[in-house]
């Protein structure tokens, strides 16, 4: 017996309960009787619906034929209060015995897969139900039409014949939902009719699948990561679905919350319909091995270089949601990218477009789809990469050594082998791509500098602002952004190295890299690995790195790189913290110490460092939170620094280490305090570092004003510093200027002694450059050993606990 039938003879049962109420409120002792009456043949019908599933002899119908002779004596009884008490025990007994006599002695599953390539989603789920000797499981391939641009139905398609020879398949014409009313019914097309590209057979529609079953569970083709699109939650699969399994709590909530506001409980209860999991689709990379994978003979001759080696492989995924979003210039994106890999030996892309790419053409861009065929032929003609049309997306996820295409739900797959994913960018020609760095140093006439995402470095034109991609720092490949400044010494590059393992150096004359292994301090109780270095000094032919949160200061010789490490040396043993602005004089340095709150000094000469102000002048009206300073710079024999409070300057005497507050006018003061200070020609510019007004501060008259020419080109007519951004930088400062970066757009932004700023220009990279970026990111990324060692740790288990949850239901 199916749990679905047994579901049935309990609500028949139920029906019988209510009759018997309604017996009890007749007065009338016709009326009573035909009820009894009603009730006997109902009970026989039972009997005999129980019978031609089990057969005869069951307990169950016993205790119905039993139940129908109460029945006639309560119709005989002149006492029949008490009889019909009699009545209802025994149907209480009726209920025991279908709920453990007739409860599935073997559970019936069926897999109703749509497409070839979505049977990942539920493979694992079928291995455990395979594994089980108690279940009796069905894989039913189910056919899909594809849909002219009207709507209508086209061809007839079917893929049973492309799965695995350890999958034993049903032809979906031998299996019956509806006359076979399977215990669990698994499907993986949510849409019915609502999909303007395919459709599965009317036949399998979740609408009448629902009504076959116990257990109608759908379990999305895809993974969804973070964030799930609000349409993918009131699907048809999902309003008639019993169950909807998602890989996490997160998108669970998600499915909640949009499926609540549509629907309320009008399908059932939204918290019971949907329950997370996990994803079988993560089961399958989690066990795929690259042992597994059978190449066609033509692939592996591609793969393999003359002497014999394996060269590297590059997924490139191409996805609907892009191709529909960018039209012509999605080809002609992808004729670019195809360029830049035929002209590369040393790696072999293999494209794998979304499998129903072709039919999205045809049915919703079908002006586009001669060119795009087109493409395919050329590709395929010329022989330089693998195009990858057949439904096996994990064997190109295992042989791959990086991902390089459209955002996806491939794309959260991918990242749980832990190799490297390089997201490809569609943007026009009028938004090109763009850089953003912490820091810059002008050398040779042209700005040096790591970009915050990359970790590589770019020599920048002045002039132009195009990027030149010069090289990855070799040693950090997965970590951005690693490094802060950008510092050149005897014509090298240093980095100070944040959460970077290394001090990296790079010999611009040689095109030449260094790395020298940071040690930790002994000293780790302040120590935060993701914050080692910020600020550096230059003094002779050696860099400083001043520590944050490590408790001292790292010295390098630039000539022949010799380290020596000054731990301990500051107030409390502990980094400067995220301090900004080192003022020098000579070899003496003069920084703000963050946890101690005060102005110290360091001969760089002795390495002697002195507490030269301490930072106690704060007015009781102060709360603790205001009174922190993170910057220093120097004007007119004063230091200067503005509070965390964001309305509030402090002003010290250098000479007499007087206090004076300088109170920002109510017009100018931000939300929060987050700026840069920095002189310059005489004034002191506080850069904001994020959403905070830009201000100049004349050290003659302590006056406070706006920096108009910093705010952003939209907010600049207002003056009033509402949805501001902030800047990367300063850096090049000398007397007559410096620059910095803004953060929402790269514009580099010059600013003058004679208190004005004027933006430059963006600082971008070509396309080109980009995709040869990617190239070298993935390859210098594949840490192959390491990473499969990690994956090999991790075991499947979505599949296992969606069979045991579902299961459990059945078997209760």
């Amino acid at each position: 017996m199916r749990k679905v039938q047994q579901a049935k003879i309990l609500e028949m049962l139920e029906t019988l309960r209510e009759a018997h109420d309604e017996v009890r409120k007749q007065r009338e002792l016709e009326a009573m009787n035909n009820l009894l009456a009603d009730c006997q043949a109902f009970a026989l019908h039972i009997g005999q619906y129980i019978e031609a599933i089990e057969g005869e002899g069951t307990k169950t119908v016993l205790l119905l034929e039993e139940y129908c002779e109460i029945a006639f004596e309560v119709s005989l009884a002149t006492d029949k209060a008490k009889q019909i008490k009699k009545l209802q025990s025994k149907l209480l007994d009726i209920c025991d015995s279908v709920k453990s006599e007739l409860n599935p002695k073997r559970i019936e599953i069926v897999f109703f897969p749509y497409q070839r390539s979505m049977w990942d989603s539920f493979e694992s789920v079928y291995l455990a139900a395979k594994a089980d000797p108690a279940c009796d499981v069905y894989v039913v391939p189910i056919p899909w039409f594809e849909k002219f641009p009207d709507g209508t139905l086209g061809k007839m398609n079917c893929d049973a014949s492309q799965y695995p020879s350890n999958i034993e398949i049903t032809s979906w014409l031998e299996y019956d939902p509806e006359e076979r009313q399977p215990d669990i019914i698994f499907i993986h097309n949510p849409y019915d009719a609502g999909n303007l590209v395919t459709s599965v057979h009317p036949n399998f529609y979740c609408e009448r699948l629902h009504t076959c079953t116990y257990l109608l569970c759908y379990i999305p083709y895809f993974v969804s990561g973070d964030v799930v699109e609000p349409h993918f939650c009131v699907t048809p699969g999902c309003i008639y679905a019993h169950k909807t399994i998602l890989e996490s709590e997160k998108i669970r909530d998600d499915y909640i919350r949009v499926f609540t506001k549509t629907y309320g409980n009008l399908y059932g209860n939204p918290k019971n319909k949907f329950i997370a999991l996990g994803s079988p689709k993560y089961d399958k990379v989690l066990s795929m091995q690259k042992e597994d994978c059978n190449l066609p003979a033509a692939w592996a001759e591609l793969l393999e270089n003359a002497d014999g080696t394996r060269k590297k492989t590059i997924l490139f995924n191409s996805s609907i949601s892009e191709m529909l979003k960018n039209d012509e210039r999605y080809l002609a994106k992808i004729r670019e990218v195809l360029e830049i890999f035929k002209k590369h030996n040393d790696v072999v892309l293999w494209w794998r477009p979304h499998p129903l790419s072709e039919q999205t053409y045809e049915s919703m861009r079908h002006e586009l789809l001669a060119e795009y065929r087109k493409i395919i032929a050329e590709y395929k003609n010329e022989r330089y990469g693998i195009y990858d049309d057949t439904p096996d997306l994990h064997r190109a996820i295992a042989l791959s050594e990086g991902y390089f295409g459209d955002w996806s739900s491939v794309v959260y797959l991918y990242s749980k082998t832990e190799k490297p994913v390089v997201i490809r960018g569609y943007e026009s020609t009028d938004t090109p791509f763009t850089l953003s760095f912490h820091s810059v140093c002008d050398h040779d006439g042209v700005y040096w500098g790591i970009d915050t995402s990359f970790n590589a470095l770019f020599k920048i034109n002045k002039t132009s602002l195009t990027a030149s991609f010069v090289t990855f720092l070799s040693s950090e490949p997965r970590k951005p952004p690693a490094y802060a400044q950008t510092t050149c010494v005897a014509n090298k590059l240093f980095f100070t190295p944040r959460a970077g393992n290394f001090f990296m150096i790079y010999d611009i004359d040689s095109d030449t890299q260094t790395d020298i292994q940071i040690q930790p301090p002994q000293n780790r109780k302040n120590y935060d690995d993701s914050r080692k270095f910020y600020q550096v000094a230059t003094w002779e032919d050696a860099i400083f790195f001043f520590g944050d949160s490590f408790p001292g200061i790292v010295k390098i010789n630039a000539i022949t790189h010799e380290v020596t490490y000054y731990e301990d040396i500051f107030p409390e043993n502990k980094g400067i913290g995220h301090t900004r602005g080192l003022i020098q004089h000579g070899s003496v340095v003069t920084t703000i110490h963050k946890s101690s709150q005060s102005i110290i000094s360091v001969d760089l000469r002795t390495m002697d460092v002195k507490k030269q102000v301490q930072l106690n002048f704060y007015p009781k009206s102060f709360s603790k939170k205001e009174q922190f300073c993170v910057e220093l710079c120097e004007a007119n024999g004063s230091y200067y620094s503005s509070l965390v409070n964001g309305n509030t300057i402090l002003k010290i005497g250098k000479e007499d280490n007087s206090f004076t507050t300088i109170d920002i006018p109510p017009k100018l003061t931000g939300k929060e305090h987050n700026h840069m200070a920095v002189a310059c020609g005489g004034w002191i510019w506080f850069v904001p570092v994020l959403k905070d007004v830009p201000i100049r501060l004349n050290p003659a008259t302590d006056e406070v004003t706006l920096a108009c020419d910093l705010l952003p080109c939209k907010a600049a007519q207002s003056q009033e510093g509402e949805n501001l951004t902030g800047y990367m930088g300063p850096f090049d400062v000398h007397e007559d200027g410096f620059v910095c970066i803004e953060r929402s757009t790269s514009m580099l932004v010059v600013c003058n002694a004679d208190q004005t700023a004027h933006r430059q220009g963006m600082i971008t990279l070509d396309d080109a450059q980009r995709i040869e970026m990617a190239i070298g990111e993935i390859l210098r990324g594949n840490a192959s050993e390491e990473r499969e060692g990690n994956i090999a740790g991790k075991q499947p288990v979505a599949g296992a606990k969606i069979f045991n949850y579902l299961t459990q239901a059945i078997r209760s």
